[in-house]
C-alpha cells in the first residue's frame, strides 16, 4: 500500500490543499484517488512533485499490507487532514467575504 501521508504534510508546510494543488497541475480526477490511497500513474506524481519541488520519497512512502494497526492510524490521520483542509478551505472563503 501506498501512503500520502508525507505529501499531505508538505501541503501543509505550503499552505496549499490538495484540491488547490490538482488544480494547479490540472488534474482533477485523482483527488479521489489520492484520498483513498489508489494507484495514480507515474505522469501525476511527476507532475506534484514539480509543482511541489519535491521528489517521490517526499510525498509517498511504501506501507507493508501486513502492518494493519498502522493502517487504521494512517486511515484516522487523512480524516484528520481532510477535515484540515475543509477547515482551511472555509476559512480562505469567508475572508473574501
Amino acid at each position: 500500500m501506498v501512503s500520502y501521508n508525507k505529501l499531505c504534510k508538505l501541503l501543509i508546510d505550503k499552505n496549499m490543499s490538495k484540491h488547490e494543488l490538482l488544480e494547479f497541475i490540472g488534474i482533477s480526477s485523482s483527488l479521489a484517488k489520492l484520498k483513498g490511497g489508489a494507484n495514480i500513474t507515474t505522469d501525476v506524481h511527476c507532475k506534484i512533485c514539480e509543482a511541489l519541488n519535491c521528489d517521490f520519497k517526499d510525498m509517498m512512502e511504501y506501507l507493508p499490507k501486513k502492518d494493519l494497526p498502522f493502517r487504521q492510524i494512517n486511515l484516522l490521520y487523512n480524516i484528520k487532514q481532510d477535515l484540515h483542509f475543509l477547515f482551511v478551505d472555509i476559512s480562505q472563503e469567508s475572508s473574501f467575504l
